[in-house]
């Protein structure tokens, strides 16, 4: 089939690259819609689309036979898609999808018309409960992977440098900037400082905070200055999380992170607040591939505590976690993704609309 993917957002392309080289993988064409106008500015992450073509205008949208849309653009939030019109005459399939850190779609920014006319709804995390949607969302949208890309890119360079578990320092590990919504931002905050009390060596390194007033008043109050620390380099970033057992992942927006899917790339334990309000894939199991802890963090220090004190225990559940995402989490120089990953995606489209991908 071929397939036009179009953005209103600089990142957002970047964000599509494991989707757009899975679906050339699996025999489709496709061609990626940028216009900087529509855009405010150059695309992130062009060099990750190179030999794909990049066009700024289609003469004839229905030679397409799907247009996949992130219809997202934060200076324009209120308006309209700038696709709007164009969508109006394609005859064909409509889908959107979503990568913003959260389960919106911005499905105001279609009218009424456009919203029943999208065939799937596809984004990285997905309400638990489907009744938060609008009607049209709820019969029709699916999950696609993300967040795993830099794990796979960092093994694929680092990866005769990962160490067993066993073999590395008793020491927890953070690094990250303050960001995200409550209650999460708060939990964030308050796993840093839990950590920084356990009995055990520690490295924290918060980089920095979002553009916002109230995060960098907890930034300023309730960040320890010996915390506060710049970027480091990829190998030092490595070389840090490739020597410590533990790592804390607390979730910004509720949902995965990136540092999530590196430790379990690089055989550390990691520590994730629990997740109540979305689905995302390949997520693991509490207990089984990460440790759980409350969003509160009332639990935090004894967790920290008792597997400090129980390396098998720990060692189990890092292993486990490095299996988990050996077999789903992988990323191939071809666009395969994982046959769980693949085989969801294929099964879930077809469900939905009835096309074999």
């Amino acid at each position: 089939m071929k397939i036009l993917f179009s953005f209103e957002s600089t990142r957002m392309p970047l964000r599509s690259v494991t989707l757009i080289k899975w679906l050339i993988h699996r025999g489709h064409e496709i061609h990626v819609l940028y216009n900087e106008s529509i855009c405010d500015g150059k695309m992130e992450g062009k060099n990750l689309l190179k030999n794909i073509p990049i066009i700024t205008h289609v003469d004839d949208v229905n030679l397409y036979d799907i247009w996949i849309l992130d219809v997202l653009n934060h200076k324009r939030y209120g308006d309209m898609s700038a696709y709007s019109e164009m969508l109006s005459q394609f005859k064909n399939e409509i889908w959107i999808i979503s990568f913003d850190d959260g389960s919106d779609f911005f499905s105001h920014r279609l009218n009424s018309k456009l919203q029943e006319r999208v065939s799937c709804w596809l984004n990285n995390l997905l309400e638990k409960d489907l009744e938060n949607y609008i009607s049209p969302i709820r019969e029709k949208c699916m999950l696609i992977p993300t967040y795993i890309e830099s794990s796979n890119e960092l093994r694929n360079i680092y990866h005769s440098d990962v160490k067993p578990f066993l073999d590395k320092t008793t020491c927890w590990y953070f690094s990250g900037a303050i960001t995200g919504c409550i209650p999460s931002i708060d939990c964030r905050v308050n796993s840093i400082n839990v950590m920084s009390r356990s009995v055990h060596p520690y490295n924290i390194r918060v980089t920095g905070y979002d553009p916002s007033i109230f995060l960098k008043f907890l930034y300023d109050n309730m960040i320890d200055i010996n915390f506060k620390k710049s970027h480091v380099s990829q190998t030092t970033y490595i070389n840090e999380i490739n020597n410590s057992k533990f790592v804390l992942s607390p979730k910004g927006n509720c949902q995965p992170l990136r540092r999530q899917y590196e430790s379990f790339a690089f055989n550390n334990l990691v520590f994730i607040n629990e997740n109540n309000t979305v689905d995302y894939l390949c997520e693991g199991i509490p207990g089984i591939h990460f440790v759980s802890y409350n969003t509160d963090c009332s639990d935090l220090k004894e967790k920290l505590r008792f597997y400090g004190e129980n390396l098998e225990d720990a060692n189990k559940i890092a292993n486990a976690g490095r299996q988990f995402w050996e077999t789903n989490c992988r990323i191939y120089p071809s666009g395969e993704i994982s046959k769980f990953m693949s085989d969801y995606l294929v099964n879930k489209i077809y469900s939905i609309i009835g096309i074999n991908v």
